[in-house]
């Protein structure tokens, strides 16, 4: 009796001292924020003014003292006009005035967010953070020559380590010289479909797209809406494909202006034909490409199948090479990042397209992310969300900022976006080493594993609210699709990232 009523006394004394303690924490940060913004501690505007501004604006407002700062800025409704007044009276500018979510971008002075915080319209604001296509990006060189003996030298081993750490977006063009590219008909792609199911190289049958394909749906009758560096369009394989497409980058009123130019970033290309190509490459079977595909997976078929004696077909298939494309260019065609107010904008105009134009839209893809204060509450995961209600599904890249935990970036972190990691197929992966290095069956040696792995650079979850993400994982890793670049606009190119998988 005495040690249970002892053991109780002494945990009521240390619940009652770190309650103390806590408090006399939090009146310490509070005191400390309201004396760096110069508040007198019994202002309870003022307080509370400080409260609605995030954590990331915070930091920067002292930094930036009179200059100005890219802001969003929640609001309780959609009555902008208060807000809107008081940010020009305070010598600041307004950027976008959104529709399905309440709030604004703006540019203002620092030592007036402040002020602007004040106003009893406004619930929260935010700094108006980057975001990317990719953060990573180099091409690595051909190796000429015969295939060698399987052996790793000093010289391999230390290329090896170059593309693994960091893994660079584009990790190799792929030589076009020596092959024969093609646009895949309807009835082609059907044709294909059923000879290449047992084939585990490709994306569609790793990720089990073929079993859908087996009951005739290639996608056909869906529009995807790719917020992105834009799509070339006369690429070959998504010849037919895209059915438009905007430019809301900052290249509007430029040479650079447009959304279906080759001298556009890869990326959107890239990812396009991820979603929907239906091109292929015909071969022989001297191709080094062909020959690691057959020694780790079932040969590609022959091409006299679909018209073309002689040669083997390499297809290039998206998951949905039926559906249609619809291109919003956010990024410039220097695929540098652009702040989010930009991708919420996209978003939104996504949302326009089926509410307002016309447009029957079904799948938003974002291959694009950068980070946030609040995951799933911020005004671009609330746009995310705000799509989903309309009958938009929203696919968003993870982000590549693994392995470490709560890396997840925004709009992934949207709880309704289907958000993606990316992972290494041992198929893709080994055809990829022994393509690369000129060495047949080197890819063994370099992924030993017969199982998928989220790579090391996928952005894990959970979310700072606890939520599990990502909520799937596909092939994101050496995938061989589309690729664009102002000389040579019908290439094609392995690449990696989550941008890849999604």
């Amino acid at each position: 009796m005495y040690r249970t009523w002892f053991y109780s006394t002494r945990k009521n004394y240390v619940t009652c001292f770190l309650m103390v303690l806590l408090a006399v924490s939090a009146v310490s940060t509070g005191m400390l924020y309201t004396s760096n913004l110069a508040m007198n501690a019994n202002n309870y505007p003022a307080i509370s003014a400080v409260q609605k501004i995030s954590a990331g604006l915070l930091g920067k407002i002292n930094d930036c003292g009179a200059d100005s700062i890219k802001i969003l800025v929640e609001t309780f409704d959609q009555n902008y006009q208060p807000v809107k007044s008081l940010i020009e009276s305070l010598g600041g500018t307004i950027s976008f005035e959104y529709k399905y979510v309440n709030g604004l971008a703006a540019v203002l002075p620092a030592d007036k967010i402040l002020t602007l915080a004040e106003d009893s319209h406004v619930k929260r604001i935010y700094l108006d953070e980057m975001r990317y296509p990719s953060l990573i990006s180099s091409k690595l060189p051909l190796i000429d020559g015969e295939w060698r003996p399987v052996q790793i030298s000093a010289e391999d081993k230390n290329r090896f380590d170059e593309i693994q750490r960091p893994i660079p977006q584009v990790n190799y063009e792929y030589p076009m010289d020596k092959v024969l590219p093609i646009t895949l008909t309807q009835e082609q792609i059907e044709i294909l479909a059923d000879l290449i199911e047992p084939n585990t190289y490709w994306n569609p049958v790793a990720m089990d797209a073929v079993h859908a394909w087996a009951l005739g749906d290639y996608g056909q009758g869906s529009l995807v809406v790719v917020i992105d560096t834009g799509i070339y369009a006369d690429h070959f394989m998504l010849a037919g494909s895209v059915i438009g497409g905007v430019d809301l980058s900052p290249d509007v009123d430029t040479e650079y202006e447009g959304w279906n130019l080759a001298t556009n970033h890869w990326h959107g290309t890239h990812v396009a034909g991820i979603i929907a190509g239906h091109g292929a490459i015909l071969v022989h079977s001297s191709d080094p490409l062909y020959r690691s595909i057959s020694m780790y997976a079932a040969p590609p078929p022959e091409a006299s199948s679909i018209g073309y004696p002689g040669y083997h077909i390499i297809p290039l298939f998206g998951m949905a090479p039926m559906a249609q494309l619809y291109a919003i260019k956010v990024f410039p065609h220097t695929g540098a990042g652009v702040p989010e107010s930009i991708i919420i904008s996209a978003i939104e105009y996504a949302i326009s397209m089926k509410l307002e134009q016309g447009y029957d839209v079904d799948v938003i893809s974002m291959s694009l992310g950068g980070p946030t204060t609040f995951d799933g509450r911020d005004l671009e995961d609330q746009v995310v969300d705000y799509a989903t209600s309309v009958g938009i599904t929203v696919v968003a890249a993870a982000g590549n900022e693994g392995p470490a935990s709560m890396t997840v970036s925004s709009p992934g972190s949207a709880e309704s976006a289907i958000t993606v990691a990316a992972a290494a197929h041992p198929v893709n992966t080994r055809v990829f080493w022994d393509v690369y290095f000129g060495k047949q069956g080197i890819g063994w040696q370099l992924f030993t594993s017969d199982i998928p792995q989220i790579y090391a650079f996928s952005s894990r979850g959970p979310t700072s609210d606890g939520r599990e993400k990502p909520d799937i994982a596909a092939t994101g890793i050496f995938v061989l699709s589309a690729y664009n670049e102002p000389e040579a606009p019908q290439s094609l190119a392995f690449a990696s990232g989550t941008s890849m998988a999604t």
